[in-house]
């Protein structure tokens, strides 16, 4: 027992940790299933989650890395790699679907909103060439997850980005009438720009981008 326990602390790697903040439903949908081949491929890196969906995170450095979703320009202090493009749409009950078959269809629809993401309406609304007025009101959740549950529930239309209702999709809970819109937005990589050089979130950021690859 004590040679092989002589042998452990041989072999023992230092590792390094990451605190990486991202939102809850990215992490959920997107990272965590991909983050065994991250530690697999990385031993001497480990990465520690944490909710987070503002860069006044990244900025009074709470986390170490952020993955957020914006548009350029980001602020000067933020050095910001786009991994992929975000796409939203309208997602709804299977059943409430029936009705929609063009974008004015949703006009006097409950439409249902995240806080997280309180323009995506309007911003999906503007694409469309629709008046961003009508897409103002409606029943406010917290969270994509909460928002998600009400769609499926049929309390309303929901808007989300495709990125993050795969399962949703795959067990059938909620359907995308119309499909998703390209608004501009994008998902990036972000850090703080004095810390873009370090190798542990270099080498984060190129695995992140091989992953969105």
């Amino acid at each position: 027992m004590l040679e092989a326990r002589c042998n452990e602390i041989r072999e023992h790697v230092e590792v390094d940790e990451i605190v990486l903040g991202a939102p809850g439903s990215f992490l959920a949908n997107w990272l965590i299933p991909r983050l065994e081949r991250f530690e697999a491929s990385h031993p001497q890196l480990r990465v520690r989650l944490q909710t987070s969906s503002t860069l006044d995170e990244l900025q009074k450095q709470r986390v170490d890395a952020l993955i957020s979703t914006g548009r350029a320009p980001w602020p000067r202090q933020i050095s910001a790699t786009p991994l992929f493009d975000e796409a939203i749409g309208p997602v709804c009950a299977p059943g409430a679907a029936q009705s929609i078959r063009q974008a004015n269809d949703l006009v006097g629809l409950p439409l249902l909103h995240t806080t997280s993401r309180s323009q995506a309406w309007m911003e999906w609304a503007e694409v469309q060439g629709l008046n961003t007025a009508a897409f103002k009101e409606g029943r406010q959740f917290d969270h994509l997850p909460l928002l998600l549950e009400a769609a499926a529930a049929g309390l309303g239309i929901a808007i989300a980005p495709a990125l993050l209702v795969e399962r949703e999709f795959v067990h059938g809970r909620i359907v995308a009438p119309l499909g998703f819109s390209a608004c501009g937005s994008v998902f990036a990589f972000c850090v703080n720009a004095d810390c873009a050089r370090d190798s542990r979130l270099v080498e984060l950021r190129e695995w992140l981008q091989r992953e969105a690859g």
